[in-house]
């Protein structure tokens, strides 16, 4: 076959495919999709976890909400579920962006009952998704009150492990990793507390006052003691404290039942309550999207949208709202998205983020299911010597010996760079570079990377 007649017969099979969904197994109640829609042309992933299949956990990137590694903090996606032993992961919150970023969501963050991160003040930004281990998410609304009182003065608290911006006073526990600020240096009030502590939504610390610090920019959080951190007018009211006087901090986040709640993954706005679009945005471009849903059935949906590229223009809020619903969703609440949006499963970025590469974020909620026991088949992957931008090729799958039909139900396909592929194995050449072709079979990965040459004009 000719070169112009495979692009020939590549353009067929691409608009073919245009308005297509592919289902593929992954564990039992677990179901990848990959939809591509025409107008406008757009791509969708998605991960649905039956009841009772894979578990879920919100995860903080780096355990720490700041370090002093390059990325402060801050973890891609797909590292974060390699070193965690777990088999799937979506982005999650927005966090704090600018300079120094470091890894503190901006909403709340619950992990394993440990309170990280407050809920951000604001329509868009008070809500969450909490839930237990076992049971489909909720979203819920939830508003933020700490006052610490050292010795006989009592100060209101107005945040929690996060940069300490003007005239704020800020509580970091020994999750936090190290404080700091951007708004000039910080009074701080250093406590060993009483006991090992994980701080919980509704919790009292005690300790007792070891240093009053009276101009800090930036200091570690040391194991087993507490900090209270103020900054412009509010530094006067820690600067009397004494060493040796008494220290508690009252935190109450209200919204939930604590009692039956042990994660919580902030984000938003709401995209749907009881099966109806609640998305009221002013300004609505489309970008990449990520997002979490629930059926009616109680199955939950981690989807990602592609965006900023010419396969994918993206999604705005009410677009997804109603992609959401398309799917099955009555519930369902936004992430962060843009170039954070990220989905990976069994060692394979199923979407291709905007950027090229996964953006560093500062939480994700991972996935957890019974590790794979089936023997590895032997997968060999094969693609064209020589590809150019315009060309679409069927990739090559041979399994155990044997040609492996590449739109099987238990055959996932990715592609990063320079390429792009569908759930049947055909890959368009969309620009000149290189290209990374992956494809997941029953629990075995292989990559081959190739080359996609410039377009070359036929006569």
């Amino acid at each position: 076959m000719n070169r112009l007649t495979l692009l020939l017969v590549g353009v067929a099979a691409w608009c073919g495919a245009w308005s297509q969904t592919w289902d593929r197994v992954l564990a039992p109640g677990v179901t990848f999709r990959m939809e591509v829609q025409a107008d406008p042309a757009r791509t969708l992933y998605g991960i649905r976890v039956a009841p009772g299949s894979w578990g879920a956990e919100s995860h903080l990137a780096k355990d720490k909400v700041y370090d002093e590694t390059p990325y402060k903090g801050r973890d891609i996606v797909s590292k974060m579920v390699a070193s965690t032993g777990a088999v799937a992961g979506i982005n999650g919150d927005f966090f704090q962006w600018g300079q120094d970023p470091g890894g503190d969501p901006e909403g709340l963050h619950v992990r394993a009952g440990e309170l990280l991160s407050a809920p951000a003040a604001g329509v868009n930004r008070d809500h969450a998704l909490v839930w237990r281990e076992g049971r489909a998410p909720v979203i819920e609304q939830h508003r933020w009150r700490a006052t610490a009182r050292i010795g006989d003065r009592e100060v209101a608290v107005q945040g929690l492990n996060q940069r300490v911006g003007a005239n704020r006073t800020v509580l970091f526990t020994d999750a936090s990793g190290s404080l700091y600020g951007d708004a000039g240096p910080m009074a701080c009030v250093v406590v060993k507390a009483d006991a090992p502590y994980r701080l919980k939504p509704k919790d009292t610390l005690t300790g007792r006052v070891v240093a009053v610090l009276p101009e800090v920019t930036k200091m570690p959080v040391r194991y087993g003691t507490f900090v209270v951190a103020a900054s412009g007018e509010r530094r006067e009211a820690l600067l009397g404290a004494k060493v040796g006087e008494t220290a508690t901090v009252e935190v109450d986040v209200s919204g939930s039942d604590w009692s039956q709640m042990d994660h919580a993954m902030g984000g938003g706005p709401v995209l749907l309550r009881s099966g109806e679009n609640v998305v009221n945005a002013a300004n609505d471009p489309r970008h990449p999207r990520s997002a979490v849903g629930v059926t009616a059935d109680g199955e939950v949906w981690y989807v990602v949208v592609d965006g900023r590229q010419t396969v994918s223009v993206g999604a705005s809020l009410k677009e997804l709202a109603d992609l959401m619903k398309a799917w099955g969703c009555v519930q369902a609440f936004n992430l962060d998205g843009g170039g954070s949006s990220a989905l990976h499963a069994y060692g394979l970025t199923l979407n291709r983020p905007s950027g090229g590469i996964e953006r560093y974020v500062a939480n994700g909620i991972l996935l957890y299911g019974p590790p794979e026991t089936q023997p590895l088949p032997e997968v060999k992957l094969a693609v064209p010597e020589a590809v150019r931008v315009g060309e679409t090729f069927a990739a090559s799958l041979v399994v155990a010996g044997a040609a492996y039909a590449p739109d099987a139900s238990d055959v996932v396909w990715a592609c990063q760079g320079a390429a792009w592929v569908d759930q049947t194995g055909q890959v368009r050449c969309l620009t000149a570079g290189k290209a990374t072709l992956t494809v997941w079979v029953r629990g075995a990965k292989v990559s081959v990377e190739f080359s996609v040459l410039p377009a070359q004009e036929f006569r």
